[in-house]
């Protein structure tokens, strides 16, 4: 299991009253997620084969100094609007005047 540092801070937060109403997904979501979109390097979820091209020395985080990787980069193409994860009509148009 990875350390997750923010949810320890987001958890701490909460117990003191300083967050409230926190939302949170099902990890049959999370799972479909990394399923969808993974580059197949997940613990749990992943294949053995992308498993085997990631080595590091303690933990799997590309700031780590030794983490190295040898999986060719996936071929991606971005669109020009939106964000990521958003609806392609949330963009604004550029023409707003």
């Amino acid at each position: 299991m990875q350390l997750n540092t923010s949810a320890y801070v987001i958890r701490f937060l909460e117990k003191i009253g300083l967050a409230y109403d926190l939302k949170s997904v099902s990890s049959e979501t999370v799972s479909k997620r990394i399923l969808q979109s993974g580059d197949g390097t997940h613990y749990r979820l992943g294949n053995d084969e992308a498993k085997k091209a990631i080595t590091a020395i303690g933990m799997l985080h590309p700031l780590n100094p030794t983490y190295n990787m040898s999986c060719k980069p996936p071929n991606t193409v971005l669109k020009g609007k939106g964000f990521p994860l958003n609806h392609e009509n949330d963009a604004l148009p550029f023409n707003l005047l």
